[in-house]
């Protein structure tokens, strides 16, 4: 019996180590995430999206007076037989007045599997933010696009 419970402990602790971190939505008191499709953006959201997808990069999209903004994360631009760049350890938080974004950009040569370089989050806020910065590898980077588009 006590070797049965002590393999049961074991296995939960194993379960509880491998569970997938990768959280499609999160939820702070005045901020919510949520990584959505690019498939399942909006008309506006997509028209965007077709106008920078042809250059990698960091982009912000949002629309005046809109509490949403879209983060868009793209290295979808690849030549054959050059390393791919994808994304990993997306955070996004708010503080005091500051949105922060946080990712890591890693590098492969293996084309084999589905390799997250193109990622969209809605950013949700539930309170008005002045600053948002973004940290690449951990060092302050800078957006290749903010765009603020008029309400239609």
């Amino acid at each position: 019996m006590r070797n049965t419970i002590s393999i049961l402990c074991f296995m939960a602790i194993i379960l509880v180590g491998c569970t997938d971190k990768n959280i499609n939505e999160y939820k702070q008191e005045d901020l919510i995430v949520t990584q959505i499709k690019i498939e399942n953006a909006n008309k506006d959201l997509s028209e965007f999206i077709n106008k920078v997808e042809k250059e990698n990069g960091t982009y912000l999209y949002t629309k005046v007076n809109d509490q949403d903004t879209y983060l868009f994360l793209n290295n979808s631009n690849v030549i054959y037989g050059d390393n791919v760049t994808y994304y990993t350890d997306i955070k996004i938080e708010g503080r005091e007045n500051t949105i922060y974004i946080y990712f890591n950009e890693e590098i492969t040569s293996d084309y084999s599997g589905i390799i997250p370089n193109q990622l969209l989050y809605k950013i949700e806020k539930k309170k008005t933010y002045d600053y948002v910065k973004m940290f690449k590898n951990g060092e302050e980077s800078y957006f290749s696009s903010v765009i603020i588009a008029d309400n239609k």
